[in-house]
């Protein structure tokens, strides 16, 4: 078994070769620390010098959330892959989506550009988070592939899909809670 460095490697910069052996459930924990290791970078780029001490709570909040999420997308991609045919199971195809999460490890670089270089900073922060998700999108892609065992097309319209239920259950919720405040003004 490879070690978690080489793991993440392989990931970031080898996907065509590696990705098909590393979406597989026994490397679920390698995707757990990659989950963990993303939310905690994005949470201290956000931090302030002031905020630290309410350290300890963020980090537990931002650490649940993102395992909310990382479990919640997981489930969606499992469930329109099933649609669409596939044959993997719900852990490989969790540890898939944690790998892919991966190159959000970079953001933390990012976010510093605009104090580091000024006016071109904001521009290449820009530029360089459209190009985290592009690669993000493309390792999700190849790990729903791998993972799910079907084609690239059949992975691209499960991951539109659930982009696309994910819109609808948010608008979904946004609209019932719109019409809950309208219920509760017009009652008072």
């Amino acid at each position: 078994m490879p070690a978690i460095l080489q793991v993440y490697y392989s990931t970031l910069f080898e996907p065509a070769q590696k990705l098909a052996q590393f979406a597989r459930r026994q490397y679920w924990w390698q995707a757990a620390v990659a989950v963990l290791l993303s939310a905690t970078l994005m949470l201290f780029t956000e931090l302030g010098v002031a905020q630290t001490q309410r350290l300890g709570f963020s980090l537990l909040i931002v650490w649940g959330s993102a395992f909310i999420v990382w479990w919640w997308c997981s489930l969606m991609l499992h469930f329109t892959a099933d649609l669409f045919g596939g044959k993997g199971r719900f852990a490989d195809t969790m540890t898939g989506v944690g790998l892919a999460a991966l190159p959000l490890i970079f953001i933390a670089p990012l976010q510093a550009l605009p104090n580091l270089i000024g006016n071109l900073g904001y521009t290449l922060n820009l530029l360089g988070n459209m190009g985290l998700t592009f690669w993000v999108l493309a390792l999700l892609t190849m790990a729903l592939r791998h993972s799910e065992s079907f084609s690239l097309d059949r992975s691209i319209g499960s991951l539109i899909l659930a982009f696309v239920i994910n819109l609808a259950f948010i608008f979904s919720i946004g609209l019932l809670f719109m019409l809950q405040l309208m219920n509760w003004g017009l009652s008072l």
